[in-house]
């Protein structure tokens, strides 16, 4: 009788177990999954792959597998170092264009080409903050996709409802100063 109680105090737990950890799995689209670059926005009459131009902006998507994501902007080097310093006390040259996170939270698909992210924090767009946006997104390419949402209000306020489309590009690894050694 006591091992009898004690398989099923030892299978009640593990299903415990499993159970709690399964609710905390967000559903997300392996293809989905990476580090994209923004590289422009899409307008209904444009071919999205002409937008590209080598041109690509300082803006990153991070989608996480664990359903977390991250929004980037990369500056430009807007530092520099005082001859004859220490390199930790480096003075920031334009703090206001340093890199930094944008938006981070949640994500997770809703159906088929849309997903949702929920805001946790907005540093952009502080109407933002708490908020699930659902976009869409279509695949044009195995390592492009264009993303479109609706932006209702603007960071001051203003009512907007605009559709808003964008392309990206998955980042690949590589050696970008290949070229040039």
């Amino acid at each position: 009788m006591k091992n009898k109680s004690l398989i099923f105090l030892l299978l009640f737990t593990l299903l415990c177990a499993s159970c709690s950890s399964v609710k905390n799995v967000r559903k997300t689209d392996p293809k989905l999954v990476g580090v994209w670059q923004m590289c422009g926005t899409v307008s209904e009459n444009m071919d999205p792959v002409a937008v590209l131009s080598d041109k690509r902006l300082p803006f990153f998507k991070v989608l996480s597998s664990d359903g977390n994501f991250n929004n980037l902007f990369m500056s430009f080097n807007h530092f520099y170092v005082i001859p004859n310093t220490d390199f930790g006390k480096a003075n920031v040259m334009n703090p206001e264009r340093a890199s930094s996170i944008t938006a981070y939270g949640t994500y997770h698909v809703s159906g088929k080409g849309r997903y949702v992210e929920s805001i946790a924090k907005s540093y952009t767009n502080p109407m933002h903050n708490g908020v699930d946006n659902e976009l869409t997104y279509e695949f044009v390419g195995d390592n492009l996709m264009i993303i479109s949402y609706t932006l209702n209000k603007s960071a001051t306020g203003q009512v907007v409802n605009r559709v808003l489309k964008e392309l990206w590009i998955r980042l690949e690894g590589g050696n970008p100063n290949a070229g040039f050694m």
